[in-house]
């Protein structure tokens, strides 16, 4: 009896939920508090455990699939509503600072997730009102292991915070505890995260959450502390993370474009994931005030590999006739992505590195762009590379020409300072100290950096040029 009661009780809740602030529970008025009170009243008492909840929510979806089976708009809203309650119910029964987070919430945690995954912004903003308690509680979580000791959960409480406002993201307490989420768990995203087989991923609320931060001015303010600190050869967790999601659209648009051509994304959809990829790009090396971060010698490299190969998965897209009109708008949006790189970038450290070390890609894609009769006015010119370096004038890791040469105590190798902040980028960290796991002191090389600025000068060589 009591849990075809506490069932009864979730559907009254999900009906409230659906139908607004006026909505009646056993023929009477009640606010959402003295719902939410009651099933929690049920749960205190051990009348039914997560597992029961589980099943309540399992068999909700399936009465709103079924009432809604010729309405996916409707039903989508009506999931999503649902994760909502029921994250709802997970917050309020599991506290974000104890360590009882146990295997059978967390089954309910992913349930609640599955079903937000169906919310769409471009469909509607606001599916159901978020408690301000409930987003702290979400914040929270992202960044606590101790609460939450599985990252991919954490990762996937992202798709709750894209159903924020720019008001909460602006908000203190809620807006740094989701940038420092995102950072703390970014180095645990795959591209099988952002781009599943056969289900939603989360390429779209990692979009919306970055425009979001962006806007609110916290995502630049980050990538400008970043800046300064390598700058100084300086590495932590946030400068790790942001490289590492630079990387990882590059590999997403691999993943893109792997999908389109195993049958798992049409071309329409894969120009759609595209676009994403894209804009979180323009996000991150072509917008003020972050695009000073990524002209760093050594980031330009990064980001340059990335532009590149992006744009390489974007040309393979087949041209069919029902994606041909959102592709043209894509490559426009590249051809406007390089023009914003030739006029805004105080060094051009980035169009250089195109130019210089990824002329192949540069020659590929303008013969795509060709053979699909479509126009790029801003494409890079590649420049040859030149063979007449003397060989010590070479990074010994990377063959190109250094600029500011280091030599590291431990091997004795001589590198590039660009070099060297690459492998502090890349080198683990133990976590208990936050100490390098390898041992990357140097000795700066300046004698040998006056003679590589003297050839530069006597050759006219560009500073990126190998």
């Amino acid at each position: 009896m009591e849990t075809r009661r506490g069932r009864q009780l979730y559907g009254a809740l999900l009906q409230r939920m659906k139908r607004g602030p006026d909505a009646l529970v056993d023929g009477q008025h009640i606010t959402l508090e003295e719902a939410f009170n009651k099933i929690l009243e049920i749960l205190s008492n051990g009348q039914f455990c997560a597992c029961l909840v589980y099943e309540m929510v399992k068999v909700a979806t399936k009465a709103i699939i079924t009432k809604y089976k010729k309405n996916k708009v409707f039903a989508m809203k009506g999931l999503t509503h649902l994760g909502l309650l029921t994250l709802e119910v997970v917050s309020r029964q599991v506290s974000y600072d104890d360590a009882t987070f146990t295997l059978r919430w967390q089954r309910v945690t992913f349930l609640a997730v599955s079903l937000a995954s169906c919310w769409r912004p471009e469909l509607y903003r606001q599916p159901a009102q978020q408690t301000r308690s409930l987003k702290y509680w979400t914040s929270m979580v992202m960044c606590r292991n101790n609460a939450c000791p599985n990252p991919v959960l954490r990762i996937e409480l992202l798709r709750f915070v894209a159903m924020w406002n720019l008001s909460d993201i602006m908000d203190v307490e809620l807006g740094n505890n989701a940038i420092f989420g995102l950072m703390y768990n970014a180095i645990h995203i795959k591209a099988r995260h952002l781009l599943p087989r056969r289900r939603v991923g989360m390429l779209s609320p990692l979009r919306s959450v970055l425009q979001q931060m962006h806007a609110a001015g916290l995502l630049g303010h980050l990538m400008l502390r970043s800046c300064s600190y390598m700058k100084r050869l300086v590495v932590g967790h946030v400068e790790r993370s942001m490289t590492y999601l630079l990387v990882l659209m590059g590999n997403t648009a691999r993943r893109v474009l792997w999908l389109c051509r195993k049958g798992d994304l049409t071309p329409v959809r894969s120009v759609e994931k595209l676009t994403d990829i894209m804009e979180i790009l323009r996000l991150f090396v072509a917008t003020q005030p972050n695009m000073e971060l990524f002209e760093e010698p050594g980031l330009c490299q990064v980001a340059a590999t990335t532009i590149a190969r992006t744009c390489c998965c974007i040309v393979q897209i087949p041209d069919v006739p029902q994606a041909s009109q959102a592709l043209a708008k894509l490559v426009r949006e590249m051809d406007s992505f390089f023009l914003t790189l030739i006029v805004f970038q105080k060094k051009g450290t980035i169009m250089g590195e195109l130019q210089y070390h990824h002329a192949r890609s540069l020659s590929f894609i303008d013969g795509k762009i060709k053979e699909l009769q479509l126009a790029a006015f801003c494409l890079p010119e590649s420049v040859a590379e030149r063979q007449d370096v003397p060989e010590r004038f070479l990074d010994s890791l990377t063959g190109r020409l250094m600029d500011t040469p280091l030599q590291l105590v431990f091997s004795g190798r001589v590198v590039d300072r660009c070099t060297l902040l690459l492998l502090k980028l890349a080198t683990a960290v133990d976590e208990s100290t936050g100490i390098l796991m390898s041992d990357l002191r140097y000795v700066p090389l300046t004698d040998l950096k006056e003679e590589i600025r003297a050839w530069k000068e006597q050759h006219h060589r560009h500073p990126d040029g190998a």
